[in-house]
């Protein structure tokens, strides 16, 4: 278990009910294979923005926490080379690990326009539902196929 699912795990044995934190402990699935940044590394502290933006049939926006060697775990955001489970990282030059899910393009094209913001599990308030309905909804925009599980 790298430490962003441990990471991961303690918040959901904090807050069980939180739809982010048991969608990531239910589908999420650990990250560790760093395939490489983007050509340049985006701004700090725009990881949703700059994921959403370069995402592509073959770069997947996945959703999580990430870690930096010797800083701690953080909400985070990043992009999986479909078919892999191989991390392009467009705003942080030098991550360890990550934990998270995959979303797919339409669903976070749906999200962006009802949300007007990219971020899923920073903005889960804004969809004025019940957790179990929040939850539900978006198991329904998980990638799982092509990206192998660990």
């Amino acid at each position: 278990m790298n430490r962003a699912e441990q990471h991961v795990s303690m918040l959901y044995e904090m807050m069980p009910e939180h739809p982010g934190y048991k969608l990531l402990k239910e589908h999420g699935r650990a990250f560790t294979k760093i395939a490489h940044s983007l050509n340049s590394t985006g701004p700090q502290g725009e990881c949703y923005k700059t994921s959403w933006i370069e995402q592509s049939k073959d770069l997947v926006y996945t959703e999580g926490v990430g870690c930096i060697e010797g800083l701690i775990p953080l909400d985070h955001a990043w992009l999986v080379i479909a078919g892999t489970q191989n991390c392009v990282d467009p705003t942080w030059s030098k991550p360890s690990d990550y934990f998270g899910v995959t979303f797919t393009y339409d669903f976070m094209t749906e999200w962006a326009e009802r949300v007007r913001f990219p971020s899923i599990f920073q903005n889960l308030y804004m969809l004025r539902m019940s957790p179990e309905k929040v939850y539900d909804y978006l198991v329904q925009g998980l990638k799982t196929n092509g990206i192998p599980r660990t």
